[in-house]
């Protein structure tokens, strides 16, 4: 499975926050996601937990869970959709969700508050499906490409 863009992810903010190797820095953990077709991690952050949530892009079938279980987020459309998943502070599988719809779709920044809340954005073009789990929120894009917000709880 093509996993490598999120662990790179997670090995550069290791770098960037823990320095350089061979400066006392052990690794904690490094986790993959993906599946076979391109995945991207574009965003991370840790909540108040030490929780730690990704957002990016994702095409065909991908394998959210890291650990042995299997988590199975589906495209959509034709285009990437938007992947949201959260990590305990150990590197465990906490839940994962898709956004998408028939055309292209980017999660570009994710953010939480204090009440665990979790807030993406990025952009979208056509009709995007917005309610990551059962039910339906659509929101159309006016021209070729939009910016999306959203808001999810910490559940």
């Amino acid at each position: 499975m093509k996993k490598s863009t999120i662990l790179s992810a997670i090995a550069l903010a290791s770098f960037i926050l823990g320095g350089q190797r061979g400066e006392g820095q052990p690794l904690q953990w490094a986790k993959s996601m993906g599946g076979i077709v391109d995945d991207y991690g574009y965003y991370i952050t840790t909540d108040a937990f030490g929780s730690v949530l990704t957002t990016g892009s994702f095409s065909g079938i991908a394998d959210f869970d890291p650990g042995a279980g299997l988590y199975i987020l589906s495209q959509a459309g034709i285009g990437g959709d938007i992947f949201i998943s959260k990590l305990d502070a150990s590197g465990n599988f906490v839940w994962a969700k898709a956004i998408g719809g028939t055309d292209n779709y980017y999660g570009s920044s994710i953010t939480t508050d204090a009440s665990g809340s979790v807030f993406t954005t990025g952009s979208f073009s056509g009709t995007a499906d917005f309610y990551p789990d059962k039910g339906q929120f659509n929101l159309t894009s006016a021209c070729m490409a939009d910016i999306f917000i959203s808001k999810l709880d910490a559940s």
